[in-house]
């Protein structure tokens, strides 16, 4: 036997013996993570069950919990701000909750108008809550978070008139609830 061919005896049976060395210590720690984690009572054998426990905690956390249908809206438009007062931009739904994401109001350049967003709320609208600055600025909220029920609706409100002057507006929401 030459000395390459006892040589590349020699290597492979020390590949043999590191593959069965590391796959021995593989099994090892295996064993020792699967110890570790029935001593941390997940009640589990095998760490593929560890996703089902997740499944299971995530299953149990739900029960009990609604899930209400969700549309995406938008509305747009322009209204007339050459007089004062309230414009309706969207109203609540009966048996539902709007989720306002986005509102923008711009008016043309310029004009001197002066308005605010506000939501007027009660079974007539009768009591107000603004939630803008009254100004001349162009305004826009971007996720904005406020929730409308079927007793709200968000408004414009004219503060300072122009002649013949316009804003134009647009919402981006959704709609939760069954109808």
């Amino acid at each position: 036997m030459s000395f390459e061919s006892n040589y590349n005896f020699n290597l492979d049976d020390r590949l043999t013996l590191a593959r069965k060395k590391i796959k021995a210590q593989q099994e090892n720690l295996t064993e020792q993570l699967k110890t570790v984690r029935r001593k941390q009572n997940f009640q589990t054998a095998e760490v593929a069950d560890l996703d089902k426990l997740a499944q299971t905690v995530r299953q149990q956390m739900s029960d009990g919990v609604q899930e209400y249908p969700s549309i995406p809206k938008f509305a747009s438009g322009q209204i007339d701000s050459s007089s004062t007062g309230d414009t309706v931009l969207i109203t609540g739904v009966a048996n539902k909750v709007l989720k306002i994401h986005s509102i923008t109001a711009y008016k043309v350049t310029g004009t001197t108008q002066s308005f605010q967003f506000e939501i007027d709320t009660g079974s007539s609208f009768a009591t107000t809550r603004v939630i803008s600055a009254n100004s001349t600025n162009d305004k826009e909220s971007n996720e904005a978070g406020y929730l409308l029920t079927e007793t709200e609706r968000l408004v414009i409100n004219v503060k300072t008139a122009v002649a013949s002057s316009t804003i134009d507006y647009t919402v981006q929401y959704e709609e939760y609830g069954h109808a």
